[in-house]
């Protein structure tokens, strides 16, 4: 795997999280 291959991977994992956290904060303030 070379460098811009890894940072690809690394965007494309932080973008996951952040959706994860999105949601899961959407699903928090609908509750409310």
């Amino acid at each position: 795997m070379n460098p811009e291959e890894y940072r690809r991977f690394v965007a494309k994992q932080k973008r996951a999280f952040e959706d994860q956290v999105d949601l899961e904060m959407g699903v928090k303030n609908q509750v409310r």
